[in-house]
């Protein structure tokens, strides 16, 4: 059931007004929002919790949630139905709360960062009934990082709830993982997507093309945050005309089965360097970062379908290459996806 939110900071976009801030607001996810449902009722939802899942699929999102339901002032405890008007609940909606701290472990993962925040854990809430750590991108949380939480994660305080969030938990390691309640999020079915990108048309009092909706769902791939963005950039655009929003959406939606990402990865699978950059011509309006994603997209199919272990290796070595995102190494992206096609195509001519 969506609902529009406007918010006090300003940022009005479809995205955020139509983030789900309550358990029944969540579209799909049936058997998450009944575990967080029952949790939150009972007052039993665990000290540290794991979501993982793709990007883009709720993760965050609940995580605010179960923040809202444990620090809700109108409640006697925590609820499943935060009343989202009191100062406690507010101030979690602004982004803005004292006790509800959002920690991008991308940028403050390492453990210095981390001690920093273990030390003041011992410390009563300032303002609400208890702390709640969120962090997302918990996979680049650093080896050592991860070693000095398990303490508090696991002999914590009655007043601290700690949430972690990833798209990678493979990445983290099994101690860590060990200490966590973890509760996975799949990508939402065509339906569900159908149903809530017309929701919100009918709400923003939009006429509609349902196969130019029904085209958003197919490059969405199941998820909301992708649906609800292409929705956004097709209304900016205005015509409602298929050809048009193709092209709008060609930057987002290329994928594996695209003819040019496909002769990338048979060029790249042969160990044809020069090739492969007289296809990225074709390719120079499309980001560096969705040109990646599709070509992991044509190895992962590829690694299914290896004829021998030592194919499979070749693939899964570049798959570790081709998995990392561009923007984690802080360099221009077109030269790390350039040179990142050399190393792979050193790898597949290693045969």
């Amino acid at each position: 059931m969506l609902i529009k939110r406007s918010t006090s900071n300003g940022a009005n976009d479809l995205i955020t007004v139509y983030r789900p801030c309550t358990v029944d607001e969540i579209v799909g996810q049936e058997i998450n929002k009944k575990l967080v449902k029952n949790n939150l009722s009972k007052g039993t939802i665990p000290h540290s919790l794991l979501f993982t899942g793709p990007a883009g699929c709720g993760k965050t999102t609940t995580a605010r949630i179960v923040a809202l339901g444990l620090q809700c002032e109108i409640a006697e405890k925590s609820t499943d139905k935060p009343c989202l008007k009191c100062q406690s609940c507010k101030s979690i909606l602004n982004q803005n709360s004292l006790d509800v701290v959002e920690v991008n472990v991308g940028k403050s993962g390492g453990k210095d960062a981390v001690d920093k925040l273990t030390a003041d854990l011992a410390y009563s809430p300032l303002n609400s009934r208890y702390k709640v750590i969120i962090m997302d991108e918990a996979h680049k949380l650093t080896p050592a990082a991860q070693e000095l939480l398990l303490k508090p994660i696991e002999d914590g305080f009655s007043h601290v709830y700690f949430i972690f969030c990833t798209n990678e938990p493979e990445k983290l390691k099994k101690t860590f993982l060990d200490r966590n309640r973890s509760i996975h999020f799949g990508t939402l079915s065509d339906d569900l997507l159908k149903g809530m990108l017309t929701n919100i048309c009918d709400y923003e009092g939009i006429q509609y093309d349902t196969n130019i909706i029904s085209y958003i769902v197919k490059v969405a791939k199941g998820t909301p945050r992708v649906a609800i963005g292409h929705l956004k950039s097709v209304i900016d655009e205005s015509s409602w005309k298929l050809d048009a929003v193709k092209s709008l959406l060609i930057n987002q939606s290329i994928d594996e089965d695209n003819t040019n990402i496909m002769e990338i990865g048979k060029q790249l699978t042969r160990g044809s360097f020069k090739e492969v950059l007289k296809v990225m011509k074709k390719l120079k309006n499309i980001p560096e970062e969705t040109v990646r994603i599709a070509t992991a997209g044509f190895f992962t199919r590829k690694l299914t379908w290896s004829k021998s272990f030592a194919e499979a290796d070749r693939i899964s070595a570049v798959l570790d290459i081709m998995t990392k995102p561009i923007m984690m190494s802080g360099k221009p992206a077109y030269h790390v996806l350039i040179n990142n096609f050399y190393k792979v195509s050193k790898i597949m001519r290693s045969k």
